[in-house]
């Protein structure tokens, strides 16, 4: 399956147990998943790294970050 990036933080629990147990495998992964802390709805452009605003191309580099991480953890492999 592919997890996209309207993701939130409270199913992330339960993803990971699907993948542990084999229930689904996940094929990719958006950015940013999960999604960002106080980000409620799918906001794939909430930050960029074109920006002028030097902390909000920092809240892209810390999030981009975090969504490679998960994607490594459910298994992504691209």
């Amino acid at each position: 399956m592919e997890l996209s990036h309207g993701i939130r933080m409270t199913l992330v629990p339960g993803i990971l147990k699907a993948v542990e147990e084999g229930v689904v495998k996940v094929s990719t992964t958006h950015n940013f998943c999960p999604l960002p802390a106080g980000i409620m709805v799918p906001a794939p452009n909430a930050y960029q790294p074109s920006s002028p605003n030097k902390g909000e191309r920092e809240l892209w580099r810390r999030y981009t970050g975090q969504s490679l991480e998960f994607a490594q953890r459910v298994g992504v492999r691209r």
